[in-house]
């Protein structure tokens, strides 16, 4: 092998790790509709592989991004949303993950979503973008609270705080810390967010309905609720950028 190509597969295989690295190395969880599928080289594929390219060049920028690639009866609808704390660079990194991956894993699913630790991703033939959906996935954490009775009430006052907040706020996103009173230098680090198709009613809608859904998970562990309408996340150690 000679220096140039050598060079080539270094650069490829550093891009490759980067991705990996941005996007949180592993989908925390993706769906893959069953209902319908398309075929290879159908109108819908090539409009999927349009939308996908444009969510990669066009999301970092706000760091959301709906698209839609009209056809006749092959219209695909989508969108990329980026985690408010990260870079642009970060963002892009992950979105081109999550699309290069949902193609792998879901190749001819007429909708998906995908979820990594810096961005989600989902498309479909239906556009239901901009509704409080409550559908999703919680998934625990491994640190656990160790008065877990007495700090739901705390944390879930201060989960409220966070949705006022990222309600409020032009990107629909708020991430802070608190500290539990009564139990010793421990500090609970939170993190909710709406796409910013949503109107600030409904992205405390979802927000706040995922809150109260803490009541009935609740085990003393961190935990995060993903979804393509918000995502909302509680850790017992620091999990966003400064």
């Amino acid at each position: 092998m000679d220096f140039q190509k050598l060079s080539f597969t270094i650069a490829v295989l550093c891009i490759a790790l980067l991705a990996q690295i941005a996007a949180g190395a592993e989908p925390l969880y993706h769906t893959c509709t069953t209902y319908k599928n398309f075929t290879a080289n159908s109108d819908y594929d090539r409009n999927l592989n349009i939308l996908l390219n444009d969510l990669y060049y066009n999301t970092p920028a706000s760091g959301y991004k709906y698209i839609s690639v009209s056809g006749k009866n092959d219209s695909v609808y989508g969108s990329a949303l980026c985690r408010g704390d990260i870079s642009k660079a970060d963002c892009q990194i992950c979105v081109f993950e999550a699309a290069k991956v949902i193609r792998q894993i879901c190749p001819y699913n007429i909708a998906a979503n995908i979820w990594y630790d810096y961005c989600s991703l989902e498309y479909s033939n239906f556009n239901d973008f901009g509704y409080p959906l409550s559908t999703g996935y919680f998934i625990r954490s491994e640190f656990r609270v160790s008065s877990p009775l007495s700090s739901l009430a705390q944390i879930q006052k201060f989960l409220y705080g966070l949705s006022d907040e990222a309600s409020a706020s032009t990107n629909l996103f708020a991430k802070g810390i608190t500290e539990i009173e009564g139990l010793l230098l421990l500090y609970v680090y939170g993190l909710v967010q709406c796409p910013l198709d949503l109107t600030p009613a409904n992205c405390s809608t979802c927000i706040k309905g995922r809150i109260d859904d803490l009541s009935d998970l609740f085990d003393g562990k961190g935990a995060q609720f993903l979804s393509a309408t918000c995502n909302v996340r509680y850790e017992l150690y620091p999990f966003f950028k400064p």
